[in-house]
């Protein structure tokens, strides 16, 4: 027993290094052969292993936050800002063509008001991925019933619920579920140009079962875009697949399996 704590220890390297900085290990003392040796070599094991998984998991949750702010940062380029320029330019051209074809300037206009329509749901987009009242304590079927109502002014659809199945209350799989329904109705309000959207939820035989379906035009289920990469990502985290494929009513149908035992992630994605 010795011998592995010490072997894992000396490949520690650095992390040893860390500790004794930190405070971690305050005396360093020969040790002698017995009982009090080998536990002592146990707990300095322990400390050093403590300590690379609190790294890691400060390491996580920054490249995490990172992506997210890039992510963010990418909408309100792409989406506002070039919905922003659009209203600028048709304003523009309005204001140039007045005196001379005022019908022609009327229709400009009111492709502006059109685009600042387009660019004020953008914006509430945005700010609906920043909020997080909508990763939620309570049970996973409650969050969606939540979400679904916070949603539907949103993305412009009405979006109903079916739950079936056990309660789900481990923040971890609450949270991260929540995250994908959040960013799936998101792209149904952006994209599909859909009339209605459903939520179907299935928590029987160990296993969180999600469908999101509608009714739009669907979207490119091989994407890097429409945040299915981040949605890919968080069912990763949760140990489950996630899937798009042709819905019955002619949109997007996604699909999201996870267990609902031991993942091998517990830090949620954002």
């Amino acid at each position: 027993r010795a011998g592995l704590a010490a072997a894992f220890l000396a490949g520690a390297g650095g992390i040893v290094a860390e500790a004794c900085l930190t405070g971690a290990f305050v005396e360093h003392r020969p040790l002698t052969a017995g009982p009090l040796a080998l536990a002592s070599v146990d707990v300095y094991a322990f400390v050093v292993l403590l300590i690379v998984v609190l790294r890691d998991a400060r390491q996580s949750r920054a490249a995490a936050a990172l992506a997210e702010r890039r992510r963010i940062a990418r909408d309100l380029h792409d989406e506002v800002g070039h919905g922003l320029a659009t209203i600028a330019a048709q304003l523009e051209a309005a204001e140039r063509v007045r005196a001379t074809a005022p019908e022609r300037a009327d229709q400009l206009v009111e492709k502006a008001r059109g685009s600042a329509v387009e660019a004020l749901a953008a914006v509430r987009n945005t700010v609906a991925t920043l909020r997080e009242e909508l990763v939620v304590s309570g049970d996973l079927a409650g969050a969606l019933r939540r979400l679904a109502d916070d949603m539907a002014p949103l993305v412009g659809v009405p979006v109903e619920v079916h739950a079936a199945g056990d309660a789900v209350r481990d923040p971890f799989v609450v949270t991260n579920v929540a995250r994908i329904a959040r960013e799936a109705l998101i792209n149904i309000g952006r994209h599909s140009g859909a009339s209605k959207a459903l939520v179907r939820l299935d928590t029987r035989e160990g296993d969180v079962m999600l469908q999101i379906e509608d009714d739009g035009i669907g979207i490119d289920a091989h994407g890097g875009g429409n945040g299915l990469a981040i949605m890919r990502e968080r069912a990763g985290a949760l140990g489950g697949t996630l899937t798009l494929r042709r819905g019955s009513a002619g949109g997007t149908a996604l699909h999201l399996v996870a267990p609902l035992g031991e993942t091998p992630s517990r830090t949620p994605t954002r």
